[in-house]
């Protein structure tokens, strides 16, 4: 009898042998973990590696069972996207974007319209079709802020919209408030003063209209033009029958209007039709501006001019959020993404600004390049930096040594020459509630601190007991501006709550933390030590 390894055959449903992926890894002298990272496109298997690996799935034929991995990670491959209407343009294009998405990264999508019904947006969160989808992308218009408690789901969900403000899912939305504000501005640019909104909701505290209807409101102020609430026309929903009786209401009514804002493109197509069949001209005799960048707006006569509002991005991070909490691994994050860098390089911004503005000091951004780093993206972030007159260098100190970080120590000599001013967010001595003032307001560009009841009391023993001028050091989430770590990018219009006050003698400050922040090291979920292999030729993958 020959000694060795048994291998049973696997058969498929037509008798013919099925290639495993022991016999993957037998053929190429490596581990099956070492297979698996080269199938998975895992970044730090070595190319040699990868070449041997690869060659020796083209020789027997190898091919992956999508639907047993899938099932081996319990997920089916498969994401929901839950909205209100497939018939309006914002959402049957939000929706064919998601699509477009989740496809690039071999996932489905079940489109579930909810028909503007708090049933149907209830029956999407917690409906038995739950079991077939790997997470949930959610934007809900029916329920609003006190259905918080609905969101309480068991799978990933992704909270698309401005209905509810919570920090129990991950949340995207878009610039609501700046781009109704933007919208509003460039109307008074263009000379008109006598500008209406038009999709207002009575009422309404969240949600995009609120939100945009603000942001008319700051541009009105800024600009110094006087509020008139005859210029403000409801309307409950945001087809383009809406738009017409609401402008055609405005227009007869006898107000005098030059100029409209409406919050969305559909709204703003009904207002176009309603003005050209009172004999008016646009923009001669009114103008008009949409919101949403619909395809439809340019076929519009004359084309309308809209605000875009990201619905890309937001497709590809609604995706990419869903991947990170389970509908596919972060370790297949990797693809280049030009859009999400985008969105995430205002908190780099800041920091920037930071250090050039709050503290006076001339400051250099170091990128620590990975081998996924794609050159447009280096390139991106560079671009950026240079218009606030900032050089980026590439550190590779973990791959190269000392070598990797040369010309970043060039620039940081550089600088070290350049005359320069320290300046502090607070002065030395300055009461506890004066400095974690100054710090909030000026660093982290918060409206202001608020205390809770005990890190009032908190704060008057510290005045009693000598310890009120010491210097302050403010302990929070490392995710965000806020104490909220979902407020990601530099988040705007929020307030920090200090929670507790105390002191660290010995160091000399207070501690004011704020938020959910611990205050001890952590450990990944997930140790590095998992990712590390060696083969049969001694090769080691997965230290980097």
């Amino acid at each position: 009898m020959t000694k060795g390894v048994y291998m049973p055959k696997r058969t498929g449903g037509n008798g013919e042998h099925v290639v495993t992926m022991r016999e993957v890894a037998k053929a190429a002298g490596v581990s099956i973990k070492t297979v698996s990272n080269v199938v998975n496109d895992y970044e730090f298997v070595s190319q040699a590696t990868r070449d041997k690996v690869n060659k020796a799935i083209a020789e027997l034929g190898y091919t992956v069972n999508v639907s047993a991995r899938n099932l081996r990670r319990g997920q089916t491959g498969i994401i929901g996207l839950a909205i209100p209407d497939l018939q309006m343009p914002y959402f049957a294009q939000l929706s064919s974007l998601v699509i477009e998405e989740a496809k690039k990264v071999g996932l489905r999508v079940i489109v579930e319209p909810t028909q503007y019904s708090r049933d149907g947006e209830l029956e999407a969160l917690h409906g038995s079709q739950q079991t077939m989808i790997d997470g949930l992308i959610y934007s809900p218009l029916e329920l609003g802020q006190d259905d918080v408690e609905q969101l309480k789901v068991d799978y990933p969900l992704v909270l698309v919209g401005e209905r509810i403000f919570t920090d129990q899912v991950d949340h995207i939305a878009t610039e609501n408030v700046e781009g109704a504000k933007r919208a509003t501005q460039y109307l008074l640019t263009t000379g008109c003063r006598r500008v209406a909104v038009v999709g207002v909701h009575p009422g309404e505290k969240v949600g995009s209209a609120a939100l945009r209807y603000q942001g008319y409101l700051e541009a009105l102020e800024e600009a110094g033009v006087e509020f008139d609430d005859r210029l403000v026309v409801e309307s409950g929903m945001w087809h383009r029958s809406d738009g017409v009786r609401a402008m055609n209401a405005l227009l007869d009514s006898g107000v005098e209007v030059d100029g409209v804002v409406a919050l969305n493109d559909m709204l703003a197509s009904g207002v176009m039709h309603a003005i050209q069949m009172h004999g008016l001209h646009i923009p001669d005799d009114i103008s008009v501006v949409g919101f949403d960048n619909s395809d439809d707006s340019q076929y519009l006569s004359p084309a309308l001019t809209s605000i875009a509002p990201g619905l890309e991005a937001v497709a590809r991070l609604s995706v990419r959020a869903l991947k990170n909490h389970g509908g596919v691994a972060k370790a297949d994050l990797n693809e280049e993404n030009l859009e999400a860098l985008k969105a995430g390089m205002p908190n780099l911004l800041r920091h920037v600004d930071n250090i050039q503005n709050v503290y006076g000091l001339p400051c250099v951004v170091a990128i620590n390049r990975f081998p996924t780093d794609t050159e447009a993206e280096l390139e991106l972030i560079e671009s950026e930096c240079q218009k606030l007159g900032v050089n980026v260098k590439l550190s590779e100190v973990w791959a190269k040594g000392g070598e990797g970080a040369l010309e970043l120590a060039d620039e940081v000599m550089r600088l070290i020459e350049q005359p320069s001013e320290l300046k502090f967010a607070y002065e030395d001595g300055a009461d506890v509630a004066d400095a974690l003032e100054a710090v909030a307001t000026k660093v982290y560009r918060a409206d202001g601190i608020d205390f809770t009841p005990a890190a009032k009391r908190q704060l008057a023993e510290l005045r009693e007991n000598g310890f009120g001028n010491l210097p302050v050091c403010v302990a929070k989430t490392q995710y965000s501006f806020s104490d909220n770590a979902k407020a990601l990018g530099a988040p705007e219009n929020f307030r920090i709550t200090v929670r507790e006050l105390k002191v660290s003698a010995g160091a000399h400050f207070v501690v004011a933390l704020t938020g959910s922040v611990l205050t001890m090291p952590g450990l990944p979920k997930v140790p590095a030590a998992e990712n590390i292999d060696v083969d049969n030729d001694g090769n080691i993958t997965g230290l980097f």
